[in-house]
């Protein structure tokens, strides 16, 4: 009975889910080499365009490039994958930098003792062991976005070598079937930032063609014979007050100071009520919740 109970619920799961995947493929040319004095001997320093440095303390700093993709606001991520994967040796022998800690910018003193991972660079497998992973998942401007880490260089510490790879991956997740009272919906907010936010995802996401498709659904302000409204659907509405969403992230800003503030309110209001949240900042609250060293007074 309990067999049967575990299958009737894997195939409600299965028929109420929607299956999708995205693909992707990186490959790579003959990587710079930079030499750097670190440590007692010669290191060597790899990159190539779009590239950034690993950071594990005291491992190898191989380049890496980063992709994101937009994909359903209530889709959920079920795994990164290669699918093919083609690696070729890159003439020379190169022993690679290891990653050092940040360098402070302020006067707080840290140790500049030279960090290798000792056990590391005496292995001869390969690093890192993963071509592939999710670095994020999550929610940006009412997005969902997730970023993969790909890693197409191999480094074998011990004998030295540097392996190029071709990497093609594919990015998976499923999709609930729509239930009633499920999606998600943002705050209000004007078609000006609605359109702002919608370029702002598309300059760097890796499917630009589908942030349309994959928009959150929100309440979006449009000026009608000059009347300012909401639209939801084929529903108007009245805007309401600043969302929190407006309040963190205004369509305008006033900065001024406590004495100045009501004057400037009626402007902010009527920006409001045009479709333009606007909020009001002064001096005095932005000293207070900022503190630096060149604050007058002080």
């Amino acid at each position: 009975m309990k067999k049967l109970c575990l299958l009737a619920g894997l195939l409600y799961y299965i028929s109420g889910s929607a299956f999708a995947q995205i693909t992707g493929s990186i490959r790579i040319e003959e990587p710079e080499v930079e030499v750097s004095e670190s440590g007692y001997e010669p290191y060597v320093s790899l990159s190539f365009p779009g590239s950034q440095p690993m950071a594990e303390i005291g491992c190898p700093q191989l380049p890496y490039v980063t992709r994101s993709y937009v994909i359903p606001v209530d889709a959920r991520v079920t795994g990164v994958q290669v699918v093919h994967l083609s690696k070729r040796l890159f003439p020379g022998y190169y022993r690679i930098v290891p990653a050092q800690p940040p360098v402070p910018t302020d006067n707080v003193e840290t140790s500049s003792d030279f960090q290798i991972n000792d056990s590391l660079y005496a292995s001869s497998g390969g690093y890192p062991g993963e071509r592939v992973r999710i670095l994020y998942d999550g929610y940006d401007q009412g997005y969902h976005i997730v970023t993969v880490g790909i890693y197409p260089v191999e480094y074998r510490p011990a004998s030295r070598e540097v392996y190029l790879c071709d990497i093609d991956y594919m990015l998976e997740y499923s999709v609930a079937a729509a239930r009633n009272g499920s999606a998600t919906v943002l705050p209000k907010q004007s078609r000006q930032r609605a359109d702002r936010v919608r370029n702002y995802i598309r300059s760097y996401v890796r499917n630009p063609e589908q942030v349309s498709e994959f928009a959150p659904a929100a309440e979006v302000r449009e000026a009608v014979n000059g009347v300012t409204i909401c639209r939801e659907g084929n529903r108007s509405v009245t805007p309401m007050s600043l969302s929190v969403m407006e309040e963190v992230v205004p369509d305008y800003l006033i900065i001024t100071n406590e004495a100045l503030k009501p004057a400037f309110q009626k402007l902010a209001d009527w920006k409001t009520a045009k479709g333009v949240p606007a909020i009001i900042k002064t001096t005095e609250e932005i000293m207070n919740e900022y503190p630096g060293s060149d604050l007058p007074g002080l």
